[in-house]
C-alpha cells in the first residue's frame, strides 16, 4: 500500500477538511478528520501530520503538495490590485448545483450576459439560487434561457456513481461538468467576453492539473472567484440556471418513482433513503443517489433496524 505523509499548517488542514467533507468516515484516535474517497483514505491529525494511504495515494497528495511547501524566507512585497467591477464587463457566469443533495444529479451552467443587460437583470432579483426558492428559479430561468446564450451539463447518479468507483472526485466531476458545458456554448455561439468566472470551488492550478491527469484539454483564461455570485450577476444567473435544472430532474425523478425525493442531506434523507432500501433493495440507490455519502450507510443501519 503507497503511503504519503505531508505536514500542513491548519489553515491548510481546514480547506482539506472542507474539500473532503463529503466523504469523511468514523475518526480514529488523535486525528482531527478521517476521509475516504475511491483509492485513498486520507488522515488528518491534530499534529499537522496529514496520511494518504491507498493505491493513488501519492496522486492525491499532490494535489496538497504545493501548499504545504516552505515558503521562501525572502520577503516579496505585494502590490496591491484594484478590485475588478465584473459588472462593468461582458462575462461568462459558471456555477453549478446539486453537489451538496445525496438524491439526484450535478448539474452545471454557464451563460452568457452582456453588460448592458445587468441592470435589468438586478432588477429581476437575479442573485445567488442559494438565496432563493425553487419556485422563484424556476419563474426566472426559462426567461434567462430565452434571452441570452447558455449551455448547460447534468451527470446522472449511475454516471457519477461509476466515475466515483474510477476514483475521479466531485471536483474533478464539476471541472468536467464545467468544462462540458463552456465547450458547447463556445461550438453553439460566437461570443465575444472580457471574463469566464467560475464560481471558485477548487483552486486555478489543482482545477488545471484535473484535466491534465484526466488527460482532457481544458477551456482555459477561467478567472476563480470565492462567492463569485456576489461579485458577478452573470455568476448568479448560471446559479440560478444550474438550480433550475437540478430541481427539473428531481422532478423526473420523482415521476419515475412516484413520489417526491427529498433535497439536501438530512435525517429526512436518511430515512428516505432507508425506505427505499427496504422497497426496492440497495440497489435502487445508484437510480437515485450519491452513493458515496455516508447517508447510505446510515441508511442501511436504518433499514436494518
Amino acid at each position: 500500500m503507497s503511503v504519503t505523509t505531508l505536514i500542513a499548517t491548519p489553515a491548510i488542514i481546514e480547506k482539506m477538511e472542507k474539500f473532503y467533507a463529503d466523504y469523511f468516515v468514523k475518526t480514529p484516535a488523535h486525528a482531527r478528520f478521517q476521509a475516504k474517497i475511491p483509492g485513498c483514505t486520507i488522515t488528518a491529525y491534530h499534529s499537522n501530520k496529514v496520511v494518504f494511504q491507498g493505491g493513488s495515494a501519492s496522486k492525491e497528495a499532490e494535489t496538497w503538495q504545493a501548499f504545504t511547501q516552505p515558503k521562501s524566507p525572502t520577503p516579496v512585497k505585494k502590490v496591491k490590485k484594484a478590485p475588478i467591477h465584473f459588472d462593468q464587463f461582458d462575462c461568462i457566469g459558471c456555477d453549478e448545483s446539486g453537489v451538496g443533495d445525496y438524491f439526484g444529479p450535478v448539474t452545471a451552467a454557464c451563460i452568457y450576459i452582456p453588460k448592458h443587460d445587468i441592470p435589468s437583470l438586478q432588477t429581476l432579483g437575479i442573485t445567488d439560487s442559494k438565496k432563493m426558492t425553487d419556485d422563484r428559479i424556476c419563474e426566472i430561468a426559462p426567461q434567462l434561457m430565452k434571452q441570452f446564450p447558455y449551455a448547460i451539463t447534468i451527470l446522472p447518479n449511475p454516471k457519477y456513481n461509476q466515475l466515483q468507483a474510477q476514483g475521479i472526485n466531485g471536483h474533478m466531476m464539476k471541472a468536467l461538468l464545467h468544462n462540458q458545458a463552456l465547450t458547447k456554448l463556445f461550438q453553439e455561439h460566437d461570443l465575444h467576453y472580457d471574463y469566464i468566472i467560475m464560481d471558485q470551488f477548487v483552486n486555478e492550478q489543482a482545477y488545471y492539473r484535473y484535466f491534465s491527469r484526466l488527460q482532457v484539454e481544458p477551456i482555459r483564461g477561467l478567472t476563480f472567484l470565492e462567492k463569485a455570485e456576489s461579485q458577478s450577476v452573470a455568476v448568479a444567473a448560471a446559479s440560478v440556471l444550474a438550480r433550475y435544472t437540478y430541481v427539473k430532474a428531481m422532478e423526473k425523478l420523482a415521476s419515475t418513482l412516484g413520489r417526491p425525493l427529498p433535497k439536501g442531506a438530512s435525517k429526512a434523507v436518511d430515512r428516505f433513503a432507508a425506505q427505499l432500501i427496504t422497497e426496492q433493495g440497495l440497489d435502487c440507490l445508484d437510480t437515485y443517489a450519491k452513493q458515496h455519502f455516508v447517508t447510505t450507510q446510515k441508511a442501511i443501519d436504518l433499514a436494518k433496524s
